[in-house]
Order: C-alpha cells, then structure tokens, then sequence
C-alpha cells in the first residue's frame, strides 16, 4: 500500500468522523425543537374548533407521528452515535504505511457504564431493541402516506368541487388514516423478526442491536422495498399532484383575470350608455313643464346610484374559499418540503446499495465517502419531521391566532392559581 491510498484513507475516515459528529448535534437541535412545534401542534388542532375540517384530521395525525419518531430516532441513532464516538474508545492503529489500519465498526458497543449508556435502552434489552426499530419503521411509512393521502385527497377537492364534500368530510379522513394504519403495521410486521440484541465478540457481556447475520441478505431486499415504497412512490406521486394543482391554480387564475377584465369592459360600457341616455333625457327635459323636469332628474339619479352600487358591490361571503386557498398553500408547502427534504437522503441510499451491493465495490475510501454524505443527508431527513410546526404558522392564520389564544388563556390560568 502506498503513502497516497494511506493518505486518502485517512481523510475519509476524518471527514467521516466530523460528519459524525455534526450529525449528533444537528438532530439534538432538530429533535429538541421538532418535539416541542409538534407538542404544541398537536395542543391546537386537537381542540374542537379544528376537529371539525378533514384537514386538520390529517395534520394532527401527522404532527403525533411525527413527534414519536422524532423521539425514536433519538434513541435509535441520534443516542447511540453520540455513545459510539465519545464514549467508546475508537482509536485507529494507522501507521505511516497504513499497515495495521483498523476499519471503524458501524455497530454502538457499549463497555462502560454511563448515565447515556442506562437511558441507550435500544442496546440493552430485546424487546426495545426491536420495538424501537419497529416503531421507527412504521411511522416513517405513516408520515410519507398521510402526506400523499392529504395531497390527493386536496387534488380531489380542486378538480372535482362536486364532491367536494365528500371528500373532505371527517368520516372519511378518519377511515384514510386508519388504512393507511393498518397497512403500516402489517407492511413492516418483518422488521421484530430481523432486529435482536448481539454479543460484542470482544466482549460477551456487551450487546448491541443489529441484523442477525444470517437474515442480512432478506434484510437488504426488504429494505430496497421499504425505500420504494416509502421514499420513491410517496415523492413521485406528490411531485405530480403538486405540478397538476399549481397548473389548475394558474390556469385558474388566467381565468379569473379574463373574467374581472370582461367585466370591467362591461361595466364602461354600461356607464357610457347610461351617460349617454342621461343626456338625452336632459334635452327632453327642457321642452317639458318643471315637475316632468323633476321626475327625470330623480329618474336619471336613480339610474347612477344603480349603475355604481353595482361597480362598487363585492361579494362579502368569501371566507370559505380563502380558507381553501390557505389549506391549499400549506399543503403546497408541506408536500414539497416533504420531497425536496427526502430526496438527498433516497439518492445518497442508492447511491450505497449500487456501489456496495450490485457493483460490490469494497473500497474503503469509497465507504467512508458514501457514509459521510448519509450522515449529512440524513439531517435534511429529520428536518421533515420537525419543520411543520413552522410551516403551518408561517401559512395558517386561524392556527396562528388559535395558538395565541391558547397560550394567551394557559398564561391566565396559571396567575390565576399562583
């Protein structure tokens, strides 16, 4: 091995490192803020003023799930990591020709005792190492679909208004969510079986969670399925639904400029008819005698009082349709975040199972390399699970001014008591 590979091998493993560790705080930040925006969400569209929307059915049902696997990544990854890094000794034997160069294990050991190492209960026991990992499947399938099914069930609502209501009654959002419930359990049912506690060889008396080895080959199938079924599917659905709705929007909206400008050719040209009439009439009026006069004064008058209440008229009942267009924006927001936030963390994974599993190629370099932008692309993927607290406030008014005055009357309440 020459100086030049040991030297490129030594700067993957650091830039792995340094990833490593801006992964770690990165989500504790993520994770600290992402649990309490969706703690707070779910306080508001749980109340009775937002149960009654469909809408808000499938927001609250997204804020929960992902509120739990914010926590579930916590102490699936996020805790684990920091244990590995700072707390195990990871030394690497690197010479200056590479010749006793040590690989750094992916697995979290755990050899001393620690606070972090009794809470790192995914390691310690069986059932949380594979409820956790069960857990974190399931609510990954659970926010992808509750997203797509929002978004086409908004499509539904803006392309047939019809059935509008039909679909956007509450008994329906509930029967949604709970299919898309009952095949998240039963879709990721192979994920207990795989998972289990392993003895560290080194020591028998340390246990990490992993894949049993001789369930790695079904392990890399099922996952490959899982990442098209949750990631590919979800985002390419919704990268056509959104362009279907922003194309019926501006469509919609070329229209409606169309149509206020025909009115507005209208509307003049109705006002210089009756200007015109008005003049004639003011000739007539001359030759008659002064109570005929009066009577067409009055009459002409009328007439422009009439001619400009109906200029200045505007409908005053449009609350229900600048709510849709709200609810509509969120969507717009939440569902491109959704695939612009997933879609670094799905290239960087095939990118990984095409070089290591169907091209094979083992280079160390390589690895590290592939690893480090998982670990990057990974804070972007749990970025989706707490950025939507922020969206909706930055786009929903009513959620705005219901979370004020929610905060406002838990203010009271509490001087009141203390």
């Amino acid at each position: 091995m020459n100086w030049s590979d040991c030297e490129s091998r030594i700067n993957s493993i650091e830039f792995y490192d340094k990833t490593r560790k801006i992964n770690i705080y990165i989500s504790i930040l993520i994770i600290g803020i992402g649990l309490i925006g969706n703690g707070l969400a779910v306080f508001v569209f749980a109340q009775k003023k937002f149960r009654l929307h469909s809408s808000s059915i499938y927001l609250l049902c997204l804020c929960f799930s992902d509120g739990i696997f914010l926590l579930m990544h916590f102490f699936e990854d996020t805790l684990r990591t920091y244990i590995d890094v700072y707390l195990n000794d990871q030394t690497r034997s690197i010479g200056i020709e590479c010749l006793q160069f040590k690989e750094l294990s992916l697995n979290n050991h755990t050899n001393n005792n620690s606070l972090l190492r009794v809470i790192n209960i995914t390691d310690r026991f069986d059932f949380s190492c594979r409820f956790v990992n069960y857990l974190r499947y399931f609510l990954r399938f659970i926010s992808a679909y509750v997203i797509l099914a929002f978004t086409i069930q908004r499509a539904f609502a803006i392309f047939f208004p019809f059935f509008q209501t039909k679909f956007e009654s509450n008994k329906n959002s509930w029967f949604v969510v709970t299919i898309i419930t009952i095949l998240g359990l039963l879709i990721n049912i192979w994920v207990p079986f795989l998972f289990n506690p392993i003895k560290d060889q080194n020591d028998p008396s340390v246990t990490y969670c992993d894949i049993k080895k001789e369930y790695s080959k079904a392990y890399f199938f099922l996952t490959i399925f899982y990442i098209v079924l949750t990631m590919f599917i979800p985002i390419l659905l919704i990268f056509i639904c959104n362009i279907l709705i922003i194309k019926y929007i501006v469509k919609a909206g070329k229209n409606r400029e169309k149509m206020a400008n025909l009115k507005i050719i209208q509307r003049k040209n109705s006002t210089n008819q009756q200007q015109q009439l008005g003049d004639k009439k003011t000739l007539v009026s001359r030759f008659e005698l002064s109570s005929g006069q009066q009577r067409s004064k009055t009459s002409t008058t009328s007439s422009f009082k009439a001619i400009n209440q109906s200029i200045k008229y505007k409908p005053q009942n449009l609350s229900p349709k600048s709510e849709s267009q709200r609810i509509t924006k969120m969507l717009l927001l939440m569902s491109f975040s959704y695939a612009i936030l997933n879609l670094p963390y799905f290239i960087s994974w095939c990118l990984f199972f095409y070089q290591m599993a169907l091209r094979k190629n083992y280079d160390i370099v390589l690895k590290y390399n592939l690893f480090s932008a998982i670990n990057l692309c990974e804070l972007f993927y749990i970025l989706n699970y707490g950025v939507h607290f922020f969206i909706y406030c930055a786009s929903g008014r009513k959620f705005r001014m219901q979370l004020k005055h929610s905060l406002k009357m838990r203010k009271v309440d509490r001087n009141y008591f203390y």
